[in-house]
Protein backbone atom coordinates (compact mmCIF):
# COMPACT_ATOMS: atom_id res chain seq x y z
CA UNK A 1 0.00 0.00 0.00
CA UNK A 2 1.33 3.44 -1.10
CA UNK A 3 0.32 6.51 0.78
CA UNK A 4 1.01 9.94 -0.79
CA UNK A 5 -0.04 13.70 -0.30
CA UNK A 6 -1.32 15.77 -2.95
CA UNK A 7 1.81 18.01 -2.79
CA UNK A 8 3.86 14.66 -3.96
CA UNK A 9 1.26 14.06 -6.27
CA UNK A 10 1.33 17.54 -8.17
CA UNK A 11 5.11 18.04 -7.66
CA UNK A 12 5.97 14.00 -8.61
CA UNK A 13 2.86 12.94 -10.47
CA UNK A 14 4.20 10.72 -13.53
CA UNK A 15 6.86 9.11 -11.11
CA UNK A 16 4.03 8.08 -8.63
CA UNK A 17 1.60 6.91 -11.86
CA UNK A 18 4.77 4.75 -12.70
CA UNK A 19 5.15 3.41 -9.20
CA UNK A 20 1.33 2.50 -9.51
CA UNK A 21 1.78 0.67 -12.70
CA UNK A 22 5.39 -1.03 -11.38
CA UNK A 23 3.39 -2.33 -8.06
CA UNK A 24 -0.10 -2.85 -9.05
CA UNK A 25 -0.54 -1.71 -5.63
CA UNK A 26 -3.15 0.69 -4.33
CA UNK A 27 -2.10 4.68 -3.51
CA UNK A 28 -4.05 6.32 -1.07
CA UNK A 29 -4.01 10.20 -2.13
CA UNK A 30 -4.21 12.57 1.45
CA UNK A 31 -4.91 16.06 2.41
CA UNK A 32 -3.47 16.89 5.71
CA UNK A 33 -3.18 13.82 6.72
CA UNK A 34 -6.90 12.15 5.90
CA UNK A 35 -7.45 10.48 2.66
CA UNK A 36 -9.66 12.01 -0.01
CA UNK A 37 -12.54 9.81 0.25
CA UNK A 38 -12.81 11.48 4.32
CA UNK A 39 -12.66 14.64 2.85
CA UNK A 40 -15.47 14.64 0.22
CA UNK A 41 -17.67 13.13 2.76
CA UNK A 42 -16.89 15.96 5.03
CA UNK A 43 -17.93 18.76 2.53
CA UNK A 44 -20.78 16.72 1.30
CA UNK A 45 -21.69 16.94 4.75
CA UNK A 46 -21.12 20.57 4.92
CA UNK A 47 -23.01 21.19 1.95
CA UNK A 48 -25.99 19.06 3.03
CA UNK A 49 -26.05 21.11 6.30
CA UNK A 50 -25.79 23.78 4.88
CA UNK A 51 -28.75 23.68 2.03
CA UNK A 52 -30.71 22.55 4.89
CA UNK A 53 -30.02 25.65 6.94
CA UNK A 54 -31.17 27.53 4.32
CA UNK A 55 -34.12 25.69 3.21
CA UNK A 56 -33.17 24.22 0.02
CA UNK A 57 -32.91 20.29 -1.16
Amino acid sequence: MQIRTFEEIRQNYHAIAELCKETAEPVFLTKDGHTVDEVSAYLDAVIAEGAAISGEK
